[in-house]
Protein backbone atom coordinates (compact mmCIF):
# COMPACT_ATOMS: atom_id res chain seq x y z
CA UNK A 1 0.00 0.00 0.00
CA UNK A 2 1.30 3.26 -1.14
CA UNK A 3 1.66 5.62 2.34
CA UNK A 4 3.86 8.65 3.14
CA UNK A 5 4.67 8.92 7.04
CA UNK A 6 5.37 12.02 8.93
CA UNK A 7 7.40 11.77 12.42
CA UNK A 8 5.67 14.64 14.87
CA UNK A 9 9.48 15.67 16.78
CA UNK A 10 8.72 19.25 17.13
CA UNK A 11 7.38 19.25 20.73
CA UNK A 12 8.78 21.81 23.06
CA UNK A 13 9.77 19.31 25.83
CA UNK A 14 9.15 21.70 28.39
CA UNK A 15 8.07 19.06 31.22
CA UNK A 16 11.30 17.02 29.92
CA UNK A 17 13.43 19.79 29.96
CA UNK A 18 15.11 18.55 26.31
CA UNK A 19 14.00 17.61 23.19
CA UNK A 20 12.77 14.08 23.57
CA UNK A 21 13.90 13.54 19.82
CA UNK A 22 17.49 12.94 20.79
CA UNK A 23 17.27 10.60 23.70
CA UNK A 24 18.86 7.66 23.38
CA UNK A 25 17.39 4.11 24.20
CA UNK A 26 19.80 1.39 23.57
CA UNK A 27 22.20 3.36 21.67
CA UNK A 28 19.98 4.69 19.55
CA UNK A 29 17.46 8.39 19.06
CA UNK A 30 13.62 8.35 19.58
CA UNK A 31 13.56 9.78 16.01
CA UNK A 32 16.39 7.65 14.65
CA UNK A 33 14.28 4.84 15.81
CA UNK A 34 10.90 5.75 14.45
CA UNK A 35 12.59 6.92 10.96
CA UNK A 36 14.27 3.56 10.62
CA UNK A 37 10.34 1.84 11.56
CA UNK A 38 8.68 4.11 8.75
CA UNK A 39 11.60 2.66 6.25
CA UNK A 40 11.29 -0.44 7.56
CA UNK A 41 7.28 -1.01 7.11
CA UNK A 42 7.71 0.71 3.76
CA UNK A 43 6.81 4.32 3.60
CA UNK A 44 7.43 6.00 0.18
CA UNK A 45 8.58 8.95 1.98
CA UNK A 46 9.12 10.16 5.41
CA UNK A 47 8.71 13.66 6.61
CA UNK A 48 9.71 14.72 9.79
CA UNK A 49 7.51 17.60 11.71
CA UNK A 50 10.48 19.26 13.53
CA UNK A 51 12.01 22.09 14.88
CA UNK A 52 12.89 24.75 12.07
CA UNK A 53 16.87 25.46 13.57
CA UNK A 54 18.07 21.63 14.48
CA UNK A 55 19.55 19.83 11.93
CA UNK A 56 17.99 16.51 10.66
CA UNK A 57 20.40 16.14 7.66
CA UNK A 58 21.26 12.38 8.86
CA UNK A 59 17.92 11.27 8.54
CA UNK A 60 17.19 11.79 4.95
CA UNK A 61 14.02 13.34 5.10
CA UNK A 62 12.25 16.20 4.50
CA UNK A 63 12.04 18.73 7.47
CA UNK A 64 8.24 20.59 7.32
CA UNK A 65 8.76 23.47 9.75
CA UNK A 66 5.52 24.66 11.85
CA UNK A 67 3.65 27.55 10.13
CA UNK A 68 2.60 28.15 14.02
CA UNK A 69 5.06 27.22 16.44
CA UNK A 70 4.25 25.79 19.69
CA UNK A 71 0.79 24.89 19.11
CA UNK A 72 0.88 21.12 19.67
CA UNK A 73 1.28 17.99 16.89
CA UNK A 74 -1.49 20.17 14.92
CA UNK A 75 0.40 22.27 12.82
CA UNK A 76 3.21 19.48 12.17
CA UNK A 77 0.33 17.55 10.75
CA UNK A 78 -0.99 19.74 8.54
CA UNK A 79 1.97 20.69 6.64
CA UNK A 80 2.77 16.61 6.22
CA UNK A 81 -0.97 16.58 4.94
CA UNK A 82 0.44 19.50 2.27
CA UNK A 83 3.31 18.04 1.57
CA UNK A 84 2.72 14.09 1.13
CA UNK A 85 2.57 12.59 -2.50
CA UNK A 86 0.81 9.84 -1.16
CA UNK A 87 -2.95 9.19 -0.74
CA UNK A 88 -2.66 8.14 2.96
CA UNK A 89 -0.40 9.76 6.15
CA UNK A 90 0.87 7.89 8.78
CA UNK A 91 1.19 9.89 11.50
CA UNK A 92 3.96 9.01 14.48
CA UNK A 93 4.58 10.23 17.64
CA UNK A 94 8.55 10.70 18.21
CA UNK A 95 7.82 9.82 21.67
CA UNK A 96 6.55 6.11 21.63
CA UNK A 97 9.92 4.18 22.30
CA UNK A 98 7.97 0.83 22.21
CA UNK A 99 6.06 1.14 18.61
CA UNK A 100 6.43 -1.95 16.39
CA UNK A 101 6.60 -2.55 13.58
CA UNK A 102 4.28 -5.49 13.35
CA UNK A 103 1.58 -3.23 14.94
CA UNK A 104 1.80 -0.66 12.25
CA UNK A 105 1.61 -3.17 9.22
CA UNK A 106 -1.57 -4.43 10.83
CA UNK A 107 -2.48 -0.63 11.20
CA UNK A 108 -1.68 -0.05 7.57
CA UNK A 109 -3.84 -3.60 7.02
CA UNK A 110 -6.59 -2.60 8.57
CA UNK A 111 -7.11 0.84 6.18
CA UNK A 112 -9.67 1.09 4.28
CA UNK A 113 -11.04 3.55 1.19
CA UNK A 114 -13.35 5.53 3.18
CA UNK A 115 -11.66 5.14 6.65
CA UNK A 116 -8.89 6.08 8.38
CA UNK A 117 -7.42 4.24 11.35
CA UNK A 118 -6.90 5.21 14.88
CA UNK A 119 -5.33 2.21 17.25
CA UNK A 120 -7.20 2.47 20.85
CA UNK A 121 -6.39 0.44 23.64
CA UNK A 122 -8.90 -0.03 26.52
CA UNK A 123 -11.29 3.12 25.51
CA UNK A 124 -8.12 5.50 24.98
CA UNK A 125 -7.81 6.31 21.47
CA UNK A 126 -3.71 6.67 20.15
CA UNK A 127 -4.52 10.06 17.57
CA UNK A 128 -0.33 10.46 17.27
CA UNK A 129 0.46 6.90 15.48
CA UNK A 130 -2.80 6.94 13.17
CA UNK A 131 -3.22 6.22 9.54
CA UNK A 132 -5.10 9.15 8.01
CA UNK A 133 -6.54 8.76 4.15
CA UNK A 134 -6.80 12.17 3.11
CA UNK A 135 -8.85 11.54 -0.79
CA UNK A 136 -12.90 11.12 0.19
CA UNK A 137 -12.74 9.89 3.73
CA UNK A 138 -12.99 12.69 6.28
CA UNK A 139 -11.47 13.11 9.82
CA UNK A 140 -14.79 12.12 11.52
CA UNK A 141 -14.87 8.73 9.18
CA UNK A 142 -11.83 6.85 11.13
CA UNK A 143 -12.25 3.78 12.84
CA UNK A 144 -10.04 2.38 16.15
CA UNK A 145 -8.64 -0.43 16.15
CA UNK A 146 -8.13 -2.23 19.27
CA UNK A 147 -4.82 -2.90 20.35
CA UNK A 148 -3.55 -6.70 21.53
Amino acid sequence: MNFSAVILAGGKSSRMGRAKAWLEISGQTLLARQNQLARKIGAAEIFISGHAKKNYSEFGCRVLADKFPDAGPLPGIERALAAATSPLLLMLAVDLPEMKAIFLRRLVAEYSENFGVIPRHEKNLEPLAELFGFGPAKFSDLKSMALP
